[in-house]
């Protein structure tokens, strides 16, 4: 068989995906080592100086403070709508209750309006203390409306121009104001 120059890359496969143990780069030896690795390996350290973060300056952007400053204007026009409606709302309990006593008061006026005005009170009043008498026969007038209503209907002699229409409507609109 010939011998071939294989490549093994992790995660890399070509072909079979079995190791080939008879390749010198996997053979290792009695201490795990590949035959082609130094017997000695040098370990450099690399020191890096630590990195210098630059200081930020703590600033506040001047959006935030206008958003802040439109919360407070409308926090304060609430407080302000609230104390509002709550002086309505008392000043409304009050005017019930005035509507209230107010309606029980026309109540009572109307049952005292309804007794002064008895006819037959009145009718005793006034026979007896003013000397009215009850019409008689003769004193009684009858009044005749047995006339008839009249209308004139009025005929269209023409068409009218627009300007006498309007001037129409303008002394329609005079007779109805003066």
């Amino acid at each position: 068989m010939a011998a071939r120059n294989f490549v093994y890359v992790p995660g890399a496969v070509n072909g079979s995906s079995a190791y080939d143990f008879s390749h010198p780069d996997l053979a290792p030896d009695q201490y795990g080592r590949t035959k082609e690795q130094p017997e000695t390996q040098t370990r450099t350290r690399v020191r890096t100086k630590p990195q210098v973060r630059p200081k930020t300056k703590q600033s506040v952007a001047p959006t935030a403070v206008i958003g802040m400053l439109i919360a407070g204007v409308l926090l304060v026009t609430m407080i302000m709508a609230k104390a509002q409606l709550m002086t309505i709302s008392m000043e409304s309990a009050s005017l019930t209750s005035q509507l209230a006593a107010a309606n029980t008061q026309q109540a009572k006026l109307q049952v005292t309006y309804e007794t002064a005005f008895n006819f037959s009170e009145i009718e005793e009043y006034a026979t007896k203390t003013l000397g009215m008498q009850k019409p008689s026969a003769d004193q009684i007038i009858y009044l005749d409306t047995a006339a008839t209503d009249r209308a004139f209907v009025i005929e269209d002699t023409g068409s009218l121009s627009a300007f006498d229409k309007f001037a129409d409507f303008i002394s329609s609109i005079g007779g109805l104001l003066g």
